[in-house]
């Protein structure tokens, strides 16, 4: 992903880079050097993970040294996290089908509040077959300073001597990276990305696999909503007929309801699905999201029109205002984002690609 991943990030965590300092020293320190202050305290592949000790929602004390001698996951997550979220049903798939085999997780969670967890938990739909630690102090507690977490999820595969032997891993490549060391014979099942794979290369099949997509999108909307996104914003290959399928699958499993990140997605799905003009619309309600939450961040209101998000869902508005007609609209935006923006915002493709079109629209009129 590109800037956006940075702005969605940056919108989840309220008000940007979490603290991981004393503010005395943060003030001597650029961002750069506090990044890799934290990168530094990360434990390594081939280094033996430090063991630690704290409580989950209900007070049982868990030490990671409880887990020697199985291949367990160290995983780094929040019930307020998006991409957390997205990789539950991964990292449940492979626990269902592992953990008797010898594998198991470990939560560290990132939560606010004790009642967030603990309600995570209690739910039926979505709670955990493993156990997670906390001291609820988000970005401050005192797990993420330690190993320097600085997002979100962050894991750690570890060998049953509590050896670091992978880390972030992602999707089914966690399955895979499991089964390796306790069931070597053992396959995960097709995930999102083996389904597309063959929707575009196997046309004949498509018809029975769409439908099998779109229902995994509507099971799982924040894996669908980085996956469609990763499609579409890298540029990938993708003829028309896929691109609708991306489109019908964040109309599915986000409709109009969904969050400002979700929106953006959904709106670039419909321009790429040549929508031009329902992505006008989508992209408005993002953009009214998006400020809707930074005002419940208590962010100034001269900071809103300027902050990055907002600036870069109005540079894709202004591609979709120009691809529907609407080259004075998208002119107005592109105006106003390099104002708020500076050369930077300008740099943007979405910027490019709408001022080029704005251009041509107007050579012609």
């Amino acid at each position: 992903m590109t800037g956006k991943l940075a702005a969605a990030v940056l919108a989840m965590m309220l008000i940007g880079a979490p603290a991981l300092l004393p503010a005395q020293e943060q003030k001597e320190m650029t961002r750069e050097e506090m990044m890799a202050q934290a990168e530094a305290r990360q434990p390594k592949v081939g280094d033996v993970f430090p063991d630690f000790t704290g409580e989950t929602y209900d007070g049982e004390e868990v030490s990671l040294s409880d887990y020697r001698g199985k291949v367990t996951l160290v995983d780094f997550w929040a019930t307020w996290c998006g991409p957390c979220l997205a990789e539950l049903p991964y990292l449940k798939t492979a626990y269902k089908d592992l953990h008797s085999k010898g594998f198991d997780v470990i939560g560290v969670s990132l939560d606010r509040k004790r009642e967030d967890l603990q309600k995570f938990y209690e739910n039926e739909s979505t709670t955990l077959g493993w156990k997670s630690i906390s001291d609820f102090e988000y970005w401050n507690s005192a797990y993420a300073d330690r190993f320097g977490i600085r997002s979100i999820p962050a894991t750690f595969l570890l060998d049953e001597e509590g050896k670091v032997i992978g880390r972030d891993l992602r999707g089914n490549d966690l399955y895979r990276a499991v089964a390796a060391r306790v069931a070597p014979d053992m396959k995960p099942p097709k995930d999102m990305n083996d389904l597309l794979v063959e929707f575009q290369s196997d046309k004949a099949a498509r018809e029975a696999l769409q439908p099998r997509i779109i229902e995994m999108a509507k099971e799982n909307s924040n894996l669908a909503n980085g996956f469609v996104w990763s499609a579409l914003d890298g540029e990938a290959e993708l003829d028309a007929q896929t691109k609708g399928l991306m489109y019908e699958m964040m109309k599915a499993s986000v409709g109009e309801d969904g969050g400002y990140s979700e929106l953006d997605t959904y709106a670039l799905a419909a321009y790429s699905a040549g929508h031009a003009d329902e992505a006008v619309s989508l992209q408005q309600k993002a953009i009214d999201s998006g400020v809707a939450r930074l005002k419940r961040a208590d962010l100034p209101e001269d900071k809103i029109a300027t902050h990055p998000m907002i600036l870069e869902f109005k540079t894709r508005q202004a591609l979709y205002k120009a691809e529907s007609g609407d080259l004075i609209g998208a002119g107005e935006l592109l105006t106003a984002v390099r104002d708020g923006g500076g050369d930077a915002a300008a740099a943007d493709k979405y910027f490019k690609k709408a001022s080029e079109l704005v251009a041509k629209g107007m050579q012609k009129s």
